[in-house]
């Protein structure tokens, strides 16, 4: 199995979180990206050793533009070749749990913020595969 790097926004807690969980379970390098460090540290202390050196965590508000474009550079060159990108981080506006809400209380403001950090990662990533392949490679 090919080793991913997956950066997952709000992986502070709940779906992010255990989406970021997930992936390095299974063998995953994880950028996990959040508005809150001390989440994020208290995430890493608790997975095993092997997880924790393939984990990587960064601060990173989505709905500041600013925080979103410096992001590649922030990024160790060991998680810098981000291939999944799980933009988990939203604002839910209801009361009721998850399974329970209407989908239209659960995205109001991805728009431009979700293309941002598209333009960050998948757009790179289709790039490098679409690359020209040198003479003899498949």
């Amino acid at each position: 199995m090919k080793q991913l790097t997956v950066l997952v926004t709000g992986a502070t807690a709940g779906f992010g979180q255990a989406t970021a969980a997930r992936f390095l379970a299974e063998g995953h390098k994880v950028v996990a990206a959040g508005r809150r460090q001390e989440r994020l540290d208290e995430f890493k202390k608790s997975l095993p050793a092997d997880q924790q050196a393939r984990l990587h965590t960064t601060v990173l508000d989505v709905t500041v533009k600013d925080q979103v474009f410096a992001l590649p550079a922030k990024l160790p060159a060991d998680f810098a070749n981000v291939s999944v990108l799980v933009n988990n981080a939203g604002l839910a506006l209801g009361l009721e749990p998850a399974h329970q809400l209407a989908l239209v209380c659960l995205f109001p403001w991805y728009g431009p913020r979700f293309n941002a950090l598209q333009a960050l990662v998948v757009v790179p990533e289709k790039k490098r595969r679409n690359s020209p392949r040198r003479s003899g490679e498949r």
